[in-house]
């Protein structure tokens, strides 16, 4: 199921965490319908909260305008720790940012995403 996030806001991603407690968890988000009609250079954070607690899971960029449908897949080798938080009810979260850090207006933006976990 793809959620859509905005530019300026935090969305959590739903998923499903493996019953399987032995084998490392591989987490895969599925990007598709940028829409960024000011051409800005962007990057999405992921990152997993529970309570008090955030583990920066990673990012990946968009440079201007993709105006290619097809989708796109980046993939998270999660850490021990960060597996264990998921286990225990935490929140797979993302955000978009700009790499100008005085452009903070990305309001036009919108994308949509995946997140699906695996094991390997």
């Amino acid at each position: 199921m793809f959620t859509k996030i905005a530019g300026n806001t935090i969305v959590t991603l739903p998923v499903e965490i493996p019953k399987i407690s032995s084998k490392k968890l591989i987490l895969f988000v599925e990007t598709q319908n940028l829409s960024n009609p000011q051409n800005k250079s962007l990057y999405v954070e992921l990152f997993i909260e529970k309570f008090d607690q955030k583990y920066n899971l990673g990012n990946f960029s968009f440079f201007g305008n993709a105006n290619n449908p097809d989708k796109q897949v980046f993939v998270f080798s999660l850490k021990e720790v960060e597996q264990k938080a998921l286990r225990q009810g935490a929140k797979i979260k993302a955000t978009i940012r700009s790499f100008d850090a005085e452009d903070t207006d990305l309001s036009k933006v919108n994308l949509e995403l995946n997140a699906k976990i695996d094991t390997r």
